[in-house]
């Protein structure tokens, strides 16, 4: 899985591992059940007919959440079509990074008017 090598390359697990817990609590991620399961990064239930209706609830409602956070990604590459990674940019060869971080910061300008994803969450 390409998501998976990209995490493990990034070196970003041990920083999460160390930063994500603090006084007040702890935060995590959400992702799919490709990645490794550790208390800051949190996936689906796997087990399909075999789930407790608390584990099936649990899937439904983070799947929900997911896919409004999908449409985020969809604005991104809807407003900037030169970071859609799988068309344009090679890693290691482009600038991936930076192209879809500033991608990501103009975006914001459309959440000060309000989109459909803002939205989903008033």
């Amino acid at each position: 899985n390409h998501d998976i090598t990209m995490l493990r390359r990034s070196g970003l697990i041990p920083v999460w591992e160390e930063t994500l817990r603090h006084d007040h609590g702890s935060y995590a991620f959400y992702g799919d059940d490709t990645y490794p399961h550790k208390d800051f990064l949190l996936c689906e239930y796997a087990g399909g007919r075999h789930l407790t209706p608390e584990q099936a609830e649990y899937n439904t409602r983070m799947s929900r959440v997911r896919i409004v956070v999908e449409w985020g990604y969809a604005l991104v590459v809807n407003f900037f079509p030169g970071v859609d990674f799988k068309r344009k940019n090679k890693a290691y060869k482009t600038p991936v990074a930076l192209y879809y971080f500033t991608a990501c910061f103009l975006n914001c300008l459309t959440c000060l008017r309000g989109n459909q994803v803002s939205m989903k969450f008033d």
